[in-house]
């Protein structure tokens, strides 16, 4: 059985972004999040958002700064090899579509595993 929460903390890590990073353990549940519950992009943000507030006592906007300063951090010193394999143009995406192409690539690479 893979652990697809240890495959999300490796491939993030893997990407460049530091497990002390304030935004990791967000960008973490919304991947989870994003891989337990089938919804338009219309809900994501708003689900995606109150979910980890309700977590983490955190107001939407530390929310979203923690994880936009997370996925900079690639930009910055990060796999930009890894990023751009992952969801191509990396530059100006938002929090979501960062969250939902982690999510569907890790899914896409368990499938193939599986299979």
């Amino acid at each position: 059985m893979i652990d697809y929460p240890k495959c999300v903390v490796n491939l993030l890590k893997d990407l460049g972004i530091p497990e002390n990073t304030k935004g990791f353990p967000l960008i973490c549940d919304g991947i989870m999040f994003v891989h337990n519950n089938t919804m338009t992009e219309d809900y994501l943000h708003h689900f995606l958002y109150a979910t980890i507030r309700n977590n983490y006592k955190f107001t939407t906007s530390a929310i979203e700064r923690s994880i936009r300063l997370a996925i900079g951090l690639i930009k910055d010193k990060g796999n930009h090899e890894l990023c751009n394999m992952i969801m191509g143009k990396y530059e100006g995406i938002s929090n979501e579509e960062f969250i939902v192409s982690i999510e569907n690539y890790l899914s896409e690479k368990i499938d193939e595993e599986l299979i």
